[in-house]
């Protein structure tokens, strides 16, 4: 994978998760007691991915006190600028960053040392490509901070070099979805409705022919018929999840760049379907660049180096060329693939963790911790997981459940199928079904929760009585 460089994405506030990103970022909400960005980069880390940057949060177009530009020496200005181009970068909001790559080191990744950018708060992945343009020299991948797959990624790129693809997407079948959400009737779906994506896929080519969001889709669902006549047996399906896994050219960036391209923010969105359209331009692929001008359209970026031509020249296998642009699709068969950017996801991948054992996510079950001091006559089971500092109460039962760090849980509790995240209070004879608790939250005594969602720092008063509802500051009973 030397060839490439990876880009995390991980400045999403998660809109869609509140009330659980009420006082976190989505990349540090926890699944199974590691932070959401956790599992991406432990999969970069698996397929050999490392990381050889110098460690540290980079804000660009923030102003530098002056006793910060003179903490800067000389040796560290030659260190970055000699540092390899094969670094694993992470683009977070600015005021989350520091928290972001400080929750990454503590995670202890073998191989993986990221370097965090700030960027401004809901800038577009496109827009975020470009401020970090001048640390990508080659072609580079984009994840999310929020997939969470054991995909094998070698395949991938194993199909990017096949078809010499300007871009080649990962989709894959998503999980079912059975988890209740606050105020609403439990339904089984396997995608968030609106949240579908219109995908066509010729199968033996794997060939991306066809890719809009259903918001994004008319009445009249139009397909170019010069598309159909050299495609006729494509497959177009709203069943596929889009893994926001992007293996793209290193041209892409100098296209998006262009002043007259400004107006592409995201990748998904917009980026996308602009290459899938454009792909079967009539303009032939060029050998040499044209020089800048008003006219440069987006098969001008797509120029034969000496790397591609040599590469055909060795290839047993011909290629096609005709086409300067062209976009592919990795379709996962087999192994598990999720977005964990919903609510409905997020509860579904943490009230099943064993999902989460091909990554070493779940830790060994724990042995007799009624024994521990700090658990005297509690029982948990070895499908929980919960820190060692946790300190529970005589008499409580913890069945599927994961509790984070510096809970305190009281006598007679009964916690089944919840997410405790840090620093969590639950008092006396509580019971909690299908609960997420955010951090700092307290739980006073003799409440009964059940598929709900507690905000950051919330207390929800003692005796509380709720079903399928979401308990914030400033709304509910307080």
């Amino acid at each position: 994978m030397a060839e490439f460089q990876v880009v995390v994405m991980a400045a999403g506030s998660g809109s869609r998760m509140y009330p659980l990103t009420e006082g976190i970022p989505k990349a540090l909400l926890p699944v199974a007691n590691r932070p959401l960005i956790w599992h991406s980069l432990k999969l970069l880390e698996s397929t050999g991915f490392q990381g050889k940057c110098c460690r540290g949060v980079h804000c660009p177009h923030r102003p530098q006190r002056p006793e910060e530009e003179a903490e800067i020496s000389l040796l560290f200005r030659r260190m970055v600028a000699e540092m390899h181009h094969d670094h694993i970068i992470v683009v977070a909001q600015r005021a989350w960053a520091t928290q972001i790559y400080n929750a990454i080191n503590e995670c202890k990744l073998d191989k993986i040392v990221p370097e965090v950018i700030g960027v401004d708060a809901e800038i577009g992945t496109a827009d975020s490509l470009r401020i970090i343009r001048e640390k990508i020299k080659k072609d580079f991948i984009v994840v999310s901070c929020d997939l969470i797959s054991d995909v094998p990624i070698h395949l991938i790129a194993d199909l990017h070099r096949q078809r010499d693809a300007s871009v080649t997407m990962l989709v894959a079948e998503p999980p079912v979805n059975d988890a209740p959400l606050p105020d609403a009737k439990a339904k089984k779906a396997p995608v968030d409705e609106g949240t579908r994506d219109f995908i066509g896929i010729d199968a033996e080519s794997k060939r991306l022919l066809y890719f809009a969001a259903e918001a994004d889709v008319d009445e009249d669902f139009k397909i170019r018929k010069a598309v159909l006549m050299r495609y006729p047996r494509m497959d177009v399906t709203t069943k596929l999840l889009d893994g926001h896994f992007y293996i793209f050219r290193r041209w892409i960036l100098d296209f998006l760049m262009e002043e007259r391209h400004q107006h592409i923010s995201a990748i998904k969105g917009e980026l996308i379907p602009f290459l899938v359209r454009k792909q079967f331009s009539r303009r032939k692929r060029r050998e040499v660049v044209d020089p800048p001008s008003d006219e440069i359209d987006l098969q001008a970026y797509a120029i034969l180096d000496d790397n591609d031509k040599h590469a055909y020249s060795m290839s047993s296998t011909p290629i096609d060329t005709s086409d300067a642009v062209r976009c592919h699709v990795f379709q996962m068969k087999d192994g598990f693939c999720a977005r964990v950017n919903t609510l409905a996801s997020y509860l579904e991948i943490n009230r099943n963790p064993p999902k989460l054992e091909f990554q070493g996510a779940k830790p060994e079950p724990q042995s007799s911790p009624s024994v521990a001091p700090n658990r005297p006559g509690a029982q948990t089971g070895s499908d929980s997981i919960v820190k060692d500092d946790v300190v529970i109460g005589d008499k409580s039962l913890i069945k599927k459940t994961i509790v984070g760090s510096k809970c305190k849980i009281g006598a007679n509790v009964k916690l089944v199928n919840c997410l405790l995240m840090d620093n969590v209070t639950v008092q006396d004879g509580c019971n909690l079904q299908s609960v997420v608790v955010c951090t700092n939250a307290v739980i006073q005594a003799g409440c009964t929760l059940r598929d709900c969602q507690v905000g950051f720092g919330h207390t929800v008063p003692a005796g509380t009585d709720a079903k399928n509802e979401a308990l914030v500051s400033g709304q509910g009973f307080e």
